[in-house]
């Protein structure tokens, strides 16, 4: 038996906190980074808020 899976290497993983009234109007309060790699479970990784590699293309 053989799996195949894509790799994540190179990804990033951010969590955006949100607040949306309701009208549906948003704003993120909050970015956070997850500095290990794609996959660990973020109670166990390393977070930096606000995010620290996000570009602003990324972040639109």
């Amino acid at each position: 038996e053989v799996l195949i899976e894509e790799s994540v290497l190179g990804w990033k993983e951010y969590e955006m906190e949100v607040v949306r009234d309701k009208a549906d109007n948003c704003i993120i309060v909050c970015s956070i980074e997850n500095l290990d790699p794609m996959g660990v479970h973020t109670g166990d990784s390393i977070t930096v808020a606000p995010a620290q590699t996000l570009t602003d293309k990324e972040y639109q």
